[in-house]
């Protein structure tokens, strides 16, 4: 099975993170919301399943309480 951002979305994987912003009001409040209830139970590891670009994985890393953070997603491309 192949899946591509870019072909689901009919966007460039170079505009994802601008992109994103526009598809879902309040993205932003969204990964703080996220990571700050994440943090509060210091996990050693946390895995970003569908991680896209990494913009939760990178709020979840300005919280010295969360350990390793491990991105997986199916498009090969997001995670370059």
């Amino acid at each position: 099975m192949s899946h591509r951002v870019s072909r689901h979305l009919r966007i460039e994987v170079a505009t994802y993170d601008h992109k994103i912003r526009q598809f879902v009001p309040g993205y932003e409040a969204m990964l703080n919301i996220a990571s700050a209830v994440t943090a509060e139970v210091k996990p050693s590891h946390v895995l970003d399943l569908g991680s896209g670009s990494g913009g939760l994985s990178e709020t979840l890393l300005s919280y010295p309480e969360i350990g390793i953070v491990e991105l997986w997603d199916i498009d090969p491309e997001m995670l370059e």
